[in-house]
């Protein structure tokens, strides 16, 4: 008891200074290469004191820290649907912004999709500050990580189907700190028909829902919730993509009748829902890349077979986070390139590497 005790109190400064801003260093994801200079430094500088210049050591790790990863060019664009379990995330990188659609799901008071994987992705990036930041509704599974993302990451601009700030109120006293509300971004609006913007070359345009349509409160019934879903169209010099959070069948049809296709890349609405990817949907859309996101071994059957089966007889190549992990595409002058970063990096214990030869 003595010891445990004694532990616990060397543990205070400890975690004080752990705490502490200057105690990590925010560093992109950096290139083999870099991390062995900064190896060589780090054990040069650590000789034995006396020996010239093992200081300088610690120049050699400068690179490492100060890496930062190759952006799109003019008219490009980067995406990378993230795999979130039963959620939805999708970043969306231009040659100087950053667009964040939807925030996974929140698991516990302690844990969410944010934390463990949306801002360890924009840590790797690079990413210091979200331009935007688009949360399509109020379904835990798309909003869940927006406390956590708004704590990492400043945010200019955000865009919703619903008072964001009320949410953050109720979530807040939910999670039993009321009125602890974490950093708000810059400018808060709401998502409609219209609302358009361009960077670098690429066009972002909000397709639905309706301007008309009355905001939608944060406790209203799911189906509702889900219907006023903002659908977010992203057209580059090259290459388009959809982004269409949880509509049905219904909102699909309405989005048909105003012409919004043909696109390249879609992200399949309700995670792959059977009550969404209609099939006067999916001829419009002709897209020859669709992304489900959606849990392994979900309860809710996402997605459902007959909706891959469409989207495939259409022509689309059918992408499923729950099998394929992070889906990341790259739209560039000479084609599109989509790539599952599961069979890109494959790890020891998965099924792909172990079976491998």
């Amino acid at each position: 008891g003595l010891a445990h005790e004694a532990l616990r109190f060397m543990m205070v400064p400890t975690h004080w200074l752990a705490s502490q801003g200057a105690a990590s260093l925010d560093a992109a994801a950096a290139p083999w290469w870099t991390l062995l200079l900064a190896l060589s430094g780090m054990a040069a500088a650590l000789l034995p004191r006396g020996l010239p210049l093992r200081w300088s050591g610690w120049l050699l790790v400068l690179p490492a820290l100060l890496w930062r990863p190759e952006r799109p060019p003019e008219g490009a664009w980067d995406m990378v649907a993230l795999d979130v379990g039963q959620g939805a995330a999708v970043l969306v990188l231009t040659a100087g912004h950053a667009l964040l659609f939807d925030t996974g799901i929140r698991h516990s008071p302690v844990s969410d999709a944010a934390s463990r994987s949306i801002v360890p992705l924009l840590r790797a990036k690079g990413v210091k500050r979200l331009d935007v930041l688009v949360v399509s509704h109020a379904d835990i599974d798309h909003v869940g990580g927006l406390r956590s993302v708004l704590e990492s990451r400043s945010v200019g601009q955000s865009y919703s189907s619903f008072d964001t700030v009320a949410y953050l109120k109720r979530e807040a006293a939910l999670l039993g700190v009321p009125g602890n509300l974490p950093p708000l971004p810059q400018a808060l609006s709401r998502c409609h028909e219209g609302v358009k913007w361009a960077v670098d070359g690429v066009a972002f345009e909000f397709v639905w829902p309706l301007k008309s349509s009355p905001p939608v409160g944060v406790g209203s019934q799911s189906k509702l919730r889900n219907a006023q879903s903002c659908v977010l169209l992203i057209r580059g010099r090259h290459h388009s993509a959809l982004l269409t959070g949880d509509i049905a069948a219904a909102q699909e049809g309405e989005l048909v009748r105003r012409g919004f296709g043909p696109v390249d890349v879609v992200a399949a609405a309700h995670h792959g829902s059977r009550s969404s990817s209609a099939d006067v949907f999916v001829n419009h859309a002709a897209a020859g890349h669709v992304i489900a996101q959606a849990g392994r071994w979900n309860r809710y059957g996402h997605p459902h077979p007959a909706v891959q089966r469409r989207w495939q007889r259409a022509g689309a190549q059918f992408w499923r986070t729950d099998l394929h992990g992070a889906i990341m595409v790259q739209s560039r002058a000479d084609g599109l390139e989509v790539e599952s970063h599961r069979e890109a990096r494959p790890r020891h214990w998965s099924l792909d590497s172990a079976s491998a030869p």
